[in-house]
């Protein structure tokens, strides 16, 4: 088990495309610059990097539950994630357990490319499942729901987007009434709530992504926003116990 790096361009499930064969669970498959690689089998990973390179699905992917789970995509502006190139037809990430049973949350870090403000992600051509309610950017990131801090943070709801009815949307699989925003029109918001124990930092971490005005992202199991801000004033109340509900609205800054 550990990191498995392409060679060259060739079928995602051949020896012959990495350096120490097939990666496996336990095993980070790492995506060169200038290879291609194509799944024609669902594999199970530890993670995902795009160092350049190209990963082309046509089967879906599923994530290991465990430390340091997830999608690394590196500091270069090329390579990046292609389906199989039916409409309407996404390929998958999702984690090995769902809902409650993840242990580890697994994440999408997207690191700084030199010389560039804003890298434009396009996450059309896949669907997200299994994973937890993410906020962040590759530099600052709150993971809601993990079961080992289940009385410290929790997200307990995501309210729709809401749009106008001309943006491109697509339903997300397995949830006709959800939406995945594929445009860059106009703005969309959305509002999560939940909450925290008194002694939590999330306040202080809230406050100071706003004041800052700091660019994310938003990740949950049937809803995305690519790129947003907290808008307006976040909201923190005491309740019973030693608890603090919260709720924020997500802008997208478009």
């Amino acid at each position: 088990m550990g990191v498995k790096q392409s060679i060259g361009t060739g079928n995602f499930n051949a020896a012959g495309t990495w350096d120490a064969g097939v990666p496996g669970t336990g095993d980070v498959a790492w995506m060169n610059a200038g290879h291609v690689v194509t799944l024609t089998a669902g594999p199970q990973v530890l993670g995902i990097v795009l160092n350049g390179g190209t990963l082309r699905m046509y089967f879906d992917i599923t994530i290991d539950d465990a430390a340091g789970a997830g999608i690394l995509i590196k500091n270069v502006n090329s390579g990046g994630i292609e389906h199989n190139g039916v409409a309407n037809a996404w390929r998958i990430f999702k984690s090995v357990h769902t809902g409650p049973n993840i242990v580890y949350p697994w994440t999408i870090s997207v690191e700084a490319v030199t010389g560039t403000d804003l890298r434009n992600l396009d996450f059309s051509v896949i669907n997200f499942e299994g994973n937890l309610f993410y906020l962040g950017n590759s530099t600052f990131s709150i993971a809601f729901n993990t079961p080992s801090l289940k009385d410290y943070l929790v997200c307990d709801n995501v309210n729709p987007p809401m749009r106008e009815s001309a943006l491109i949307e697509k339903p997300i699989r397995g949830r006709t009434s959800g939406r995945l925003y594929t445009g860059y029109y106009s703005a969309a918001s959305m509002q999560i709530s939940g909450s925290c124990k008194f002694t939590s930092a999330l306040p202080q971490y809230i406050d100071y992504l706003q004041r800052t005005g700091m660019r994310l992202s938003f990740f949950s199991r049937y809803w995305h926003l690519p790129k947003c801000r907290i808008d307006g004033k976040p909201i923190f109340t005491s309740v019973k116990g030693e608890y603090l509900s919260w709720s924020l609205v997500l802008r997208e800054d478009v």
